[in-house]
């Protein structure tokens, strides 16, 4: 699949240490969920080969099928929850 970049997907990809091949896989590899007309991609460690899984750890891609363009880039973080907040009472 030929695709396009944003600027703003070129520069979330170089702070956040993406590769177009890591994009290229979470196309390939991703679970796909649509949300507003694009399509986001979440590359979990489960769906790589496992020689993938260090370069590539909890990427998100998000994707506009109607041109074809990668809009953003990003690391899906897990949930923590701090242990004083977990102490807090409601």
């Amino acid at each position: 699949m030929s695709v396009q970049f944003t600027v703003h997907a070129r520069k979330r990809m170089r702070q956040r240490g993406v590769s177009e091949e890591g994009i290229h896989l979470a196309l390939r590899y991703g679970s796909v969920s649509h949300s507003e007309g694009r399509l986001i991609y979440r590359l979990l460690n489960r769906n790589l080969p496992r020689h993938l899984v260090r370069s590539c750890r909890d990427l998100v891609v998000v994707f506009s099928p109607n041109s074809q363009t990668i809009i953003t880039v990003y690391r899906d973080q897990p949930l923590t929850v701090k242990k004083s907040q977990l102490m807090k009472t409601h």
